[in-house]
């Protein structure tokens, strides 16, 4: 059998008897392996241990700012599985044990050995626990010295063995599990049944006889298996899977369903952590394979989420403390390049002056002179939602934009790492923070002047005119903006518009999606803005093409109504030159005129009666922005109007 990745799921597990289962960063870390880390154990704040698919393992002394590769046994041939990330225990600095899967130059599943140190790591003891073909290591624990369980599972067979150690593992017996198991004591243990091969109902077990005896505690009968099981003490436990299942214990003996409303049931939720009582993390993933850290500290009641810094399936979480954390990472594709599994440290530090909600919103970055060049120097913006995630960047690479542009962490001293995906390429992403709004960032090696954009909302509510090209022609556009910057519907010009247009310190950017045609599928726009005017260049992803001049015209408004210093309303506004004007303070002898955009006056009324409604018949020769005046013999009010 050639080597396997085993997930828990894919192993049927049922009551066997044998005598015969926020405010903080993440970084990412360095792994200098081609291999996955599949379970991490830390002995202190600093020193931890990785359990890779390989015959050996990580090992730091510095929390992970640096990893050495230590293997076991140059001789033996062996590889992790993927399981349940607990293949590895350790009890102190110096003693610990690691399961491995024995195998051949074919990669053949061959049996399970356990390795030893009691010198920190110096050295590693094997001892053999299977020699049986298809049999692989799926979990192991100690819980003292002398106590520690195993579990052997054969592929071919369907098969799982439970074995006990009563010397530190010296030998190893028979002896009876209920699943995947974890052990608080040499006495008492948990154990939970589940796969996606076995229906429901799913069973959790407790021994308190050190595994000789399992007695059912708690059925399940919902679709969806268990994946983790963790207990803080001897009472006080929890159990989680997929579909968004999260279990949990208080007196050792009766289990509840607890609710977190950051996920839902299409969420997979993959490993669970608690320290104490109230603090604990659970690993999580969604649909489309994004994983997050889910954090409680009272116990469930309420979460707060962050999202981990790599897109492959979360093989294992370890934290020392509420403030160090660690965790690992299969491997992945990007752009036809097999990534290895990443490893990423969380870090937070109370007293630190910066964290990812400093970078919350959206940021320019451009070639570092003053002022903004937006022509020469590479203007350009990243959205980040100040919880990890980069949702928007001016760059879709030929199609609309998806849910995850990259992640980023903060360090308390302003330091920023993270990563930026543009289509099927992965570019890192470095700086520093010299204040909350300013700072220099590094992008795929180029250095930038990093600026927070101080009104995301300043081109709400719709900019219109024209873009052009050299050689592809022009069109007029209407597009609504929210108050965030982002498109949020299109009057006229394309049949959609997914992206954002910004504007600060004198500058604009704009990059949107349309799904029309070349060249008009993905246009940027950036140049000089001034006094609600927009006037600049625009880049199209079409070769045919040159870039062509951009001329568009700030309109507050909105797409029903707006008002002009709450005296007089207008509506509808956009409209086809029937409208309304809506007065608060009705007055006779209104005089009305409309003029375009080279100044003509295209429309006059005057003398209308008093009224508080005044209906308008306006017959454009053509759509586009025109502006109106109104004088009521006291006040005289301009706004402008969209005629479509």
């Amino acid at each position: 059998m050639k080597k396997c990745i085993l997930f828990i799921g894919a192993m049927f597990f049922g009551l066997f008897n044998t005598v015969a289962l926020a405010q903080g960063s993440w970084n990412l870390q360095t792994n200098p392996t081609t291999h996955e880390g599949q379970s991490t154990k830390f002995v202190s704040v600093n020193e931890g241990w990785i359990n890779l698919s390989s015959n050996s393992v990580l090992h730091t002394t510095n929390g992970g700012t640096t990893w050495s590769e230590v293997t076991l046994n140059a001789t033996d041939l062996t590889f992790g599985v993927d399981a349940t990330g607990q293949t590895m225990s350790f009890i102190s600095p110096s003693t610990g044990w690691v399961m491995k899967t024995r195998s051949n130059a074919n990669e053949d599943a061959l049996g399970a050995v356990v390795y030893k140190t009691i010198d920190g790591g110096a050295t590693w003891n094997p001892t053999v626990l299977s020699s049986t073909i298809g049999d692989v290591g799926i979990q192991l624990q100690f819980v003292d010295a002398n106590h520690g369980w195993a579990l052997v599972y054969n592929m071919n067979t369907g098969t799982p063995t439970f074995l006990k150690t009563t010397n530190g593992g010296t030998n190893w017996t028979p002896t009876n599990g209920g699943g995947i198991f974890y052990y608080v004591n040499s006495t008492i243990g948990y154990a939970f049944a589940a796969g996606p091969t076995m229906l429901p109902p799913y069973t959790i077990y407790k021994t308190t006889d050190g595994g000789t005896s399992w007695t059912p505690q708690y059925t399940d009968n919902t679709t969806g298996q268990f994946n983790s099981i963790h207990f803080s003490d001897a009472t006080h436990g929890w159990i989680v899977g997929e579909n968004g299942k999260i279990l949990k214990t208080v007196d050792g003996t009766n289990w509840t369903t607890v609710t977190c409303p950051l996920i839902d049931n299409s969420y997979e939720n993959l490993h669970v952590q608690f320290l104490t009582t109230n603090l604990g993390w659970i690993a999580t993933r969604d649909s489309i394979n994004n994983q997050f850290i889910l954090k409680t500290t009272n116990g469930g009641t309420t979460w707060t989420k962050q999202q981990l810094p790599f897109l492959a399936k979360t093989y294992s979480m370890f934290f020392w403390d509420e403030n160090h954390g660690w965790a690992t990472s299969d491997r992945y594709n990007n752009g036809g390049t097999s990534i290895p599994g990443r490893i990423a440290r969380y870090f937070y530090d109370p007293a630190g002056t910066y964290n990812n909600t400093t970078l919350n919103g959206p940021w320019f970055y451009y070639t570092p002179v003053t002022p903004i060049d937006p022509y020469n120097d590479n203007l350009g913006y990243i959205i980040f939602n100040g919880n990890g995630t980069i949702t928007g960047m001016n760059g879709f690479i030929g199609g609309p934009p998806p849910s995850t542009y990259g992640w980023y962490s903060v360090a308390a001293n302003g330091q920023i790492t993270g990563e930026l995906i543009l289509g099927n390429e992965m570019f890192p992403l470095g700086g520093t923070l010299t204040s909350p709004t300013t700072g220099t960032v590094t992008a795929d090696g180029s250095g930038f002047t990093f600026t927070k954009i101080s009104n995301p909302g300043e081109l709400q509510d719709n900019i219109s005119g024209n873009i052009g090209t050299t050689g592809c022609g022009s069109r007029f556009v209407s597009l609504n903006i929210n108050n965030l910057g982002q498109i949020s519907s299109v009057n006229t010009g394309f049949s959609q518009a997914i992206g954002h247009v910004f504007a600060d310190q004198g500058v604009f950017i704009g990059h949107f999606y349309t799904g029309d045609v070349q060249p008009w599928t993905e246009i940027t726009i950036s140049g000089f803005y001034n006094n609600g005017i927009l006037t600049g260049l625009s880049g199209f992803d079409w070769q045919s093409c040159n870039d062509g001049p951009v001329n568009l015209v700030r309109n507050i408004l909105s797409n029903s109504a707006f008002s002009v210093e709450k005296a007089i309303t207008i509506y509808p506004n956009p409209n086809n030159g029937h409208f309304n004007i809506k007065f608060n303070e009705p007055k006779d002898n209104i005089q009305i005129e409309i003029y375009n955009q080279l100044g003509q006056r295209v429309y006059k009324e005057a003398n209308r009666d008093q009224k508080l409604i005044h209906e308008i018949y306006f017959e454009p020769q053509a759509k586009g922005i025109y502006f109106i005046t109104i004088n009521d013999g006291k006040n005289i009010f301009k706004e402008k109007i969209m005629i479509k």
